[in-house]
Order: structure tokens, then C-alpha cells, then sequence
């Protein structure tokens, strides 16, 4: 039985491709943009959802996380829409969505999920006293450190 497994193994070592191997996360990610590029949005999520968690560059899982946020407003799956862009922010809460080339659909919805996310701000100063002014809007003295809504700030 050993010698009758052996040579089934062999003889299916023989249709692999030599030199074959395992895709890369990042070579995924590039290729689940191709996929959106060509609007497969269900082979998007497929591809970018098994491989997103695995990319070590905050800024890509954020993309990757976009790309499939994107790719189920298109499917009309706007719970896991909502998911992805939280996923999105929550690894890369500068990154951001094109009104110019994004639905209106899924503008609403990130700008949405955007309003509803806290980070945690700590600011020191070199002189006392001093205040800390986010968008123009006092948020006490310095030092300070509280949650204020994550996105790009002017922090003064």
C-alpha cells in the first residue's frame, strides 16, 4: 500500500509546475486592485478579504480594506461595506475617499463611518500655558490627552 501511495504521489509531483509557489500578500493586494480595475467586485473581496489581516504596511491593508469597502457598495452590500471601511480607518485613519471618482453611495457612507471613530489624542507644549486647538476648536490646556474624531486635523 506505502509503494502504490508513493508513486500516485510522484506521479501527481509530475503535473505541478516546477518552481511554482505561494503568492505574496502584497502580489494579491495588487492583483485584487487589477480585479476592481476590471469591475469583478465579488473575486475583489474574495481576494483581498483572505489576504488583507496579513499585510504588514498599515497603509496597504487600509487600501485593501477600502477596495473591498468599495466593492460591495457596487454589490449592493452595504453592511459589509460599512465593516471594510471601519477596517479601513481603524488600520490607517488618514486614509481617505475621492468624491471625483468614488460613488456618491459609498462618499456618504465612508464619511459616515468617519464621524462615528475615535482615536486618542495626547499633546504636550514646550511653554505653559498653552491650549490645544483642533480645527480651530479649543479642547482645554496642555498637556492634554482625550478621544477626538480620527481623520486628517489641524492641530494647533
Amino acid at each position: 500500500m506505502i509503494r502504490g501511495t508513493a508513486i500516485l504521489c510522484f506521479a501527481l509531483a509530475a503535473f505541478l509546475p516546477t518552481g511554482s509557489r505561494a503568492e505574496t500578500p502584497d502580489e494579491t493586494l495588487a492583483r485584487g486592485l487589477k480585479e476592481f480595475a476590471k469591475g469583478d467586485w465579488a473575486k475583489t473581496v474574495a481576494l483581498l478579504g483572505r489576504i488583507a489581516p496579513a499585510l504588514k504596511d498599515p497603509h496597504d491593508r487600509a487600501v485593501a480594506y477600502k477596495t473591498m469597502a468599495l466593492a460591495e457598495v457596487e454589490r449592493k452590500r452595504l453592511s459589509e461595506a460599512e465593516v471594510a471601511f471601519v477596517q479601513a480607518l481603524t488600520a490607517d485613519p488618514l486614509i481617505d475617499i475621492d468624491p471625483k471618482e468614488d460613488p456618491p453611495k459609498a462618499v456618504a457612507l465612508f464619511r459616515s463611518v468617519l464621524g462615528r471613530l475615535d482615536g486618542q489624542l495626547r499633546a504636550e507644549a514646550d511653554r505653559t500655558p498653552a491650549r490645544l486647538f483642533v480645527d480651530g476648536v479649543a479642547h482645554g490646556p496642555v498637556p492634554f490627552e482625550g478621544r477626538i474624531k480620527i481623520g486628517k486635523r489641524r492641530i494647533r
